[in-house]
């Protein structure tokens, strides 16, 4: 059986003509314009579209078959996670309770986080810092240091205030078909399962889920260092903070399940008569200071935020074992805005070993 090939306008056309010059005497005029040509051209443009569609159909429904063969689902949407900073100009007279649930928003009201825990300002102090998760999932709730500064509480609080003085972006949107082509090779490599490559691919899969099902940590980036009948392996979920049930997770689903008591039995990566050891990957965190001009039209707030955001993305997805002064003045040099850049520190780079990934600490600009 041949391939499914679609054919042209002009190829469907071309045999059309060719078949009625060969099967009717009657038929001469197949020339431009002539009422033969344009009863056969209608035909074959109604002919294109439906070869498009169906190829079109093919084209798509085939991995959509692969993937759900498989039970090969697309990753959800992730929602953005991080802290948020109550605060008040002057120290608090009595305790002030930021209840769980708060909503805080960027200004303009775009952008929405919720609290989740409670918090309380002491009598005689003057903030308290929260976890807090973006109201909807997605990258487009990421957001750059200083962004959701107005608090909305229960109980009106004179003079409070919020920020949140880290940029939040682990914000995710729903996988896309190439991130989701690109997941599922690495799954058929695992499939011979005990080997590295298998035990790699099987820690990616782990992820945590919130209590309405979307994804709120999963594993980003994994290290392994390997001897005979040991392997070390260190996970992290990209952004800092990587939290022990992740690595449970990933333990979980690496060593399977053998309840011979029973009868349960759930395959696991790992090969038999190999230990492996399960730690979460140490964050390694980076300030950043540097001496720079400030292109015309361009405001400091917003360039040392957008400034942030490169480097912070940049740590997330650098897959190298040297991080260099170079590759953090590459970065840097990607912001629109910042000119004439000199690192003031750090004054040299990083050795990052399996067990270690880079974390976004601060920046600071001296401006020229």
């Amino acid at each position: 059986m041949s391939a499914f090939t679609i054919r042209t306008f002009l190829e469907i056309l071309s045999t059309m003509v060719s078949h009625a010059r060969a099967s009717s005497l009657k038929l001469t005029d197949f020339n431009i314009g002539s009422v033969t040509r344009s009863w056969l051209e209608a035909n074959a443009m109604a002919l294109d579209e439906l070869w498009v569609t169906t190829g079109n159909g093919i084209k798509s429904a085939i991995p959509e078959a692969v993937y759900e063969g498989f039970g090969f689902d697309r990753l959800p949407a992730a929602y953005a996670v991080g802290n948020i900073t109550f605060f008040l100009d002057s120290a608090a007279t009595d305790d002030v309770v930021i209840p769980s649930g708060t909503v805080v928003r960027s200004l303009g009201g775009t952008i929405e986080y919720i609290t989740l825990s409670a918090g309380v300002i002491g009598e005689g102090t003057t903030e308290v810092t929260v976890p807090a998760r973006a109201a909807t999932p997605g990258a487009a709730s990421n957001v750059a240091t200083d962004t959701l500064t107005v608090p909305f509480t229960e109980e009106t609080v004179n003079g409070l205030r919020s920020t949140n003085r880290a940029p939040i972006d682990m914000g995710r949107d729903l996988e896309s078909d190439t991130e989701r082509e690109a997941r599922f090779a690495e799954y058929v490599i695992s499939l011979s399962r005990g080997t590295v490559a298998a035990v790699a691919y099987a820690a990616t899969l782990a992820h945590i889920l919130d209590g309405s099902g979307n994804l709120s940590e999963r594993v980003e980036h994994v290290g392994m260092r390997e001897v005979p009948g040991t392997v070390w392996l260190y996970v992290h979920n990209g952004v800092g903070g990587t939290s022990r049930e992740l690595v449970d997770l990933v333990e979980s689903i690496i060593e399977g399940e053998a309840n011979y008591s029973n009868g349960t039995f759930i395959p696991g990566y790992r090969s038999a008569g190999v230990e492996v050891i399960y730690s979460a990957a140490a964050d390694l965190l980076i300030d950043v200071s540097i001496q720079a001009s400030l292109a015309v039209g361009y405001e400091k707030t917003a360039t040392i935020d957008a400034a942030s955001a490169a480097l912070q993305a940049m740590y997330q997805t650098f897959s190298y074992d040297f991080l260099s002064v170079h590759h953090i003045l590459t970065a840097l040099y990607q912001v629109p805005g910042l000119r004439d850049i000199t690192i003031l520190s750090p004054e040299h780079g990083f050795n990052l070993p399996v067990s270690c990934r880079p974390v976004f600490g601060r920046l600071d600009v001296d401006w020229i």
